[in-house]
């Protein structure tokens, strides 16, 4: 749906130096993004030859809440490239209940993305 709008990021220099950093193996890359472009920039860091295209990525937000927004607008911006939310439990360990099944779902469907991709074809 917005896929054709990563191509405007894609033209900036500020992107490309940050694509470029993000490439090298070797060294974290720490940079400030307003919370309403995270998606956007990380969607566009994902589908961008000169970064990450074509590799599976991990992306780890601060709760359930930002996670599944995140989520929401990657997939805007990714389709038809799938994306897998990894929720957390929602119970405590040491709680004795079990978390609800379509979390446990859920969780092993992202895990499973994960584990399952050889480096060909798309990446989740």
């Amino acid at each position: 749906m917005l896929r054709p709008l990563l191509q405007i990021a894609e033209q900036d220099e500020a992107f490309s130096h940050l694509a470029s950093e993000v490439r090298a193996p070797s060294a974290a890359v720490e940079a400030r993004i307003s919370p309403s472009l995270r998606p956007f920039l990380l969607a566009t860091l994902l589908d961008s030859a000169d970064a990450l295209a074509g590799r599976a990525a991990l992306i780890v937000a601060p709760d359930d809440v930002g996670a599944r927004d995140l989520a929401r607008g990657l997939e805007a911006y990714l389709h038809p490239r799938r994306v897998r939310l990894y929720p957390s439990r929602g119970t405590g360990y040491a709680s004795q209940i079990a978390p609800p099944p379509h979390l446990v779902g859920l969780r092993i469907g992202a895990l499973d993305a994960l584990t399952a991709f050889s480096g060909e074809g798309e990446a989740p």
